[in-house]
């Protein structure tokens, strides 16, 4: 992969649980060199308008994106939509029950937090959450910075994680239907971070629902990995993405850049699903 120029396909703003603003995204994105940043907000196209202006004023490109999470076999797997219409109206009214579904999971989170004896209030950590479409990563940020745990890392292990003592299950929303939505809106549909989900045997079941890429470069992924999705990736006919999953600030330090593709395999990953 080329370490200047290209396109980041899998960034988070603050309009999910990012800390950086589309605005701060884009000039990040400058400063590493990077010619087209993705903008794949959880369950949210709400930052791609203010994205939109960043990137034109910085004269840089922007993929309209979003990120789904979806099921299959029991298992939750976050589906990349890209080149998405955010105007699309039926996604928007998916999304936007998404997010409500989000914030009613927040609430049972908090309950059982209040119930662990944790003094935790929906209001607090609503304001704190801001413009985001709420998840867990805002819910750990908050008790950090309440003193309730040390760190993201202790939130999740102690109360956050699956199967941790306030874990609560996302809505419901069939992988096969996220992707389905995703063409509609005219996207391409990529599953993201595969090595994180340890769910290989379902990349091929998905392939038949429609999935068109996976994720072969991230952070989250060593060089093994990559080898092993990228010889899978060939093997079943799906094109090859690459995205950082930056966060801003919320997982440490920005990794943005940290995973691209040039943008001669930007097109080649469109014309492979046009």
């Amino acid at each position: 992969m080329p370490n200047n120029g290209g396109a980041d396909l899998h960034c988070h703003t603050l309009y999910s649980d990012g800390t950086f603003s589309p605005a701060q995204v884009f000039e990040r994105a400058r400063d590493e060199g990077l010619e087209a940043v993705a903008i794949t907000d959880h369950d949210s196209t709400e930052g791609l308008y203010e994205a939109d202006q960043a990137a034109r004023h910085l004269g840089l490109g922007l993929i309209a994106g979003v990120e789904i999470t979806g099921y299959e076999d029991g298992s939750e797997v976050h589906i990349l939509g890209l080149f998405v219409d955010a105007r699309h109206k039926p996604l928007g009214k998916k999304l936007l029950e998404r997010r409500t579904a989000r914030v009613e999971r927040l609430k049972k989170m908090i309950q059982k937090l209040r119930e662990e004896g944790h003094e935790v209030a929906v209001p607090d950590v609503l304001d704190f959450v801001g413009p985001g479409a709420v998840g867990r990563l805002h819910l750990a940020r908050f008790l950090v910075e309440k003193g309730i745990v040390k760190d993201v890392t202790a939130a999740f292990k102690r109360f956050l994680a699956t199967g941790a003592a306030c874990y609560v299950p996302n809505a419901g929303f069939p992988a096969e239907d996220a992707i389905r939505l995703i063409h509609e809106a005219g996207g391409i549909s990529i599953l993201a971070h595969p090595g994180l989900n340890h769910r290989d045997d379902l990349i091929a079941p998905l392939k038949e629902m429609g999935l068109m890429g996976i994720e072969v470069y991230h952070t989250g992924h060593d060089s093994r990995t990559e080898a092993r999705y990228l010889k899978l990736a060939r093997q079943l006919g799906l094109a090859v993405s690459a995205g950082s999953d930056c966060h801003g600030l919320a997982k440490g330090r920005p990794v943005l850049g940290t995973k691209r593709i040039s943008m001669h395999e930007l097109e080649n990953l469109r014309a492979h699903c046009g």
